[in-house]
């Protein structure tokens, strides 16, 4: 997917899910309207001073986990832009 490709970066759909041990304990959304910056001002500041090679920028979601969902080994949390797709990782526990 390039930027491009989409018609309005504003107007994503953002979901997440919590599964643990088969069933969903959270379900949030929200939405790219809601972003605080603009795609253009992130870009401009990592352009200013770029990372090392394949980095990533992290943003976080706007979807705040309820304490009883907080994450657990084992949950698998899913995160899904329709327009875009979906990423999935179990979460474990890092010494």
């Amino acid at each position: 997917m390039t930027p491009d490709e989409l018609t309005d970066p504003y107007n994503l759909d953002i979901r997440c899910a919590i599964t643990r041990n088969g069933a969903k304990t959270f379900e949030g959304s929200t939405s790219t309207a809601r972003l605080h910056r603009k795609f253009e001002t992130l870009t401009e500041s990592v352009a200013r001073k770029p990372g090392p090679a394949a980095s990533v920028l992290l943003t976080g979601t706007g979807i705040i986990v309820t304490e009883d969902a907080a994450l657990a080994p084992g949950d698998t949390v899913v995160i899904r832009v329709a327009q875009i797709g979906e990423l999935s990782n179990t979460a474990e526990t890092v010494a």
